[in-house]
């Protein structure tokens, strides 16, 4: 579609280009299709201060296009989430943090999914996915194959069985010792047991 497109009427977007580096960073694609049909093009080049520099524009670039699927621009934001998370250590390392950029780190995922309108909630089963899916079911997220919410009941950590609640006998025992008395609470059938040793005792 996009060859038809670029044989039809030329490449409308640039291809942007690291400048001094000569590194195509957007419109490989547009790139290949234009050069193997002899069609000119328009480069943009755009200052970048390092190769993360360039993976972050990237991630960003990539987030705003229409035909990714939920889970791939979740996956992009995890992605950006890991660059500021690193950038932040490097801030504090070097002793310039900055407070504002240290809150809004730790609200990346929150701020780019409210972007592209992924809530928190379904961003957290992401991380989940993103961490525990098999590589078929991610990719089959991926190309629109399959859903989020029934990948994320498959991998998600199951809870742990919870305590039996102690239901409806009550015990008073009498202890000799002190000539008292105390009542506890038990089940059923521990409950019937300690009847039965008492009644023998007696």
């Amino acid at each position: 579609m996009l060859e038809e497109s670029i044989l039809d009427e030329g490449v409308r977007d640039p291809i942007v280009v690291w400048a001094g580096h000569g590194t195509i960073v957007d419109g490989h694609n547009r790139y290949n299709i234009a050069t193997e049909n002899e069609i000119s093009y328009e480069i943009r080049e755009m200052e970048f201060s390092d190769e993360d520099a360039v993976i972050e524009w990237i991630l960003r670039n990539q987030l705003a296009r229409r035909n990714l699927t939920d889970y791939s621009r979740g996956e992009l934001i995890l992605r950006l989430e890991t660059i500021e998370a690193a950038k932040a250590r490097e801030r504090m390392l070097a002793g310039v943090a900055d407070p504002s950029a240290e809150r809004q780190q730790g609200r990346t995922s929150e701020i780019l999914g409210e972007k592209v309108q992924i809530s928190p909630r379904q961003m957290a089963k992401i991380k989940v996915i993103s961490e525990q899916a098999s590589d078929e079911d991610k990719q089959a997220l991926r190309n629109g194959e399959s859903k989020i919410e029934p990948v994320y009941q498959k991998v998600k950590p199951k809870k742990e069985n919870p305590k039996p609640k102690m239901t409806g006998v009550e015990i008073t025992i009498r202890w000799l010792t002190t000539n008292t008395y105390e009542k506890f609470r038990c089940s059923d059938e521990t409950g019937e047991e300690i009847k039965n040793l008492l009644s023998e005792e007696e």
